[in-house]
């Protein structure tokens, strides 16, 4: 009787805050064995938990609306930060609705300077959608009349791939040009501690998807090689904007702000990645033998 009514009596719920016990050696009951089975699969739950707010704290690029596809391309946008509100939107409003409306993720980090880099992860036809999407909001120019139909984008290209856009004594730019009637700058400076340069299209705003398109089908083709140091509009250089493809709000910096930057290293740095990217994209073992290779031509 009393080994009845042990039988009957209601098990107590497992603890299931507690980590699963190691792999038991001896035969589980069946009461022990779904005790066990219950912990493992809490233990599970909370791990996932954790790797979502691990995701969600990190600022990672990572959509939670929708899966990673291996076909999707990322796209980044250097932007002047008085357009950043544009294309955000009161609240979010405009960049939650690119992503609900297009599955994809878009993210515009917020930084002190007067440049953010907006980044598109989509496949390739949602990617150029986006991009028409936020055209009309790209513009920096105060004043600017509404009805407007052309507009301008300015892409970050890795440095090793810049000379697909350009081309062998700049026959590939120079065809890009003529075939969508749009102004094309690749800048030869790389973004501040980066390998990323700019690519800035101008035209019609159908034009510059048209070339857009096309670039984007190149840089498919010809992947980055060498060092990949993506740009961070928090390195900004204002005095050297104009020569890198950036943004200026017009203040500039006294020497002593400039000097407090650390300049100087900020442009080591940055040609130090481009010289390294270019090392590999050459076939150089290092950037000390592109180095030397430069130092050694004659002039």
């Amino acid at each position: 009787m009393a080994s009845g009514a042990r039988g009957a009596a209601p098990a107590l719920p497992p603890d299931l805050s507690r980590p699963p016990p190691a792999v038991p050696l001896a035969p589980l009951s069946d009461q022990e064995r779904q005790t066990y089975i219950l912990q493992l699969r809490a233990a599970a739950m909370l791990a996932g938990k954790g790797m979502k707010r691990n995701l969600e704290s990190d600022g990672s690029t990572m959509s939670t609306t929708k899966r990673y596809r291996p076909q999707d391309m990322s796209l980044r946008l250097l932007i002047s930060s008085r357009a950043a509100g544009s294309v955000i939107g009161k609240g979010g409003s405009n960049i939650n609705r690119l992503r609900e409306q297009h599955s994809a993720t878009v993210s515009v980090p917020d930084t002190l300077g007067p440049e953010r880099v907006v980044n598109i992860g989509a496949d390739r036809e949602t990617t150029l959608k986006i991009v028409e999407e936020l055209l009309p909001n790209l513009d920096d120019v105060p004043g600017r009349d509404p009805d407007a139909t052309d507009g301008e984008v300015r892409i970050l290209v890795h440095t090793s791939q810049a000379g697909s856009i350009i081309g062998r004594s700049g026959f590939k730019i120079k065809e890009l040009r003529e075939g969508t009637n749009t102004q094309i700058k690749v800048y030869t400076e790389p973004c501040p501690q980066s390998s990323d340069r700019v690519t800035q299209i101008s035209g019609q705003r159908t034009n510059v998807l048209d070339c857009l398109s096309r670039i984007l089908t190149l840089l498919e083709e010809n992947p980055p090689k060498g060092l990949v140091n993506p740009y961070d509009p928090v390195n900004y250089d204002e005095v050297y904007a104009a020569e890198y493809g950036g943004f200026s709000d017009g203040r500039g910096r006294t020497a002593a702000q400039q000097a407090a930057l650390g300049r100087g290293a900020a442009l080591a740095a940055s040609r130090a990645a481009a010289m390294s990217a270019m090392a590999a994209s050459r076939g150089y073992a290092t950037a000390t033998g592109l180095a030397a290779a430069a130092a050694a031509r004659p002039g």
